[in-house]
């Protein structure tokens, strides 16, 4: 089990942990408080797997640097609806380009988020910033 953050699209969030690494168009989650919700992909814009719950709001992350190796990633820029940027690299991988969603792992080894699953439907812009 994983912690884990839904960020809905209505702005809500989900806190608690789930079991699952693929794309699912339903992802189920224990809350906190032990309550079971299920949870719809096209409902999300993203799901954050978090170190803590709490995090540090205050935190400046660390951005797309050409020092670091891509490997089998593309390292992307990805505008949410709601204007928020995520940046961080995803699989180079045609699961990528079929799925609902696709998981984008942070440029920021100190993040508070270990990856993300982000909702396609949930995405307003996507930018190449690299590839190998």
């Amino acid at each position: 089990m994983k912690k884990i953050v839904a960020h809905q699209r209505d702005g809500k969030l989900v806190k608690g942990f789930a079991a699952f690494e693929g794309c699912q168009e339903d992802i189920f989650v224990i809350c906190r408080n032990g309550k079971k919700v299920s949870l719809e992909l096209s409902g999300l814009k993203a799901v954050f797997f978090v170190r803590d719950f709490n995090g540090n709001a205050e935190r400046q992350e660390f951005k797309f640097s050409k020092s670091q190796s891509v490997g089998n990633y593309v390292w992307v820029a990805v505008e949410m609806f709601d204007g928020e940027i995520l940046e961080g690299r995803v699989e180079n991988n045609v699961d990528f380009v079929l799925d609902d969603g696709f998981f984008l792992y942070p440029t920021d080894e100190f993040s508070n988020n270990e990856k993300v699953l982000v909702a396609k439907a949930a995405v307003k812009g996507f930018s190449v910033l690299a590839a190998s």
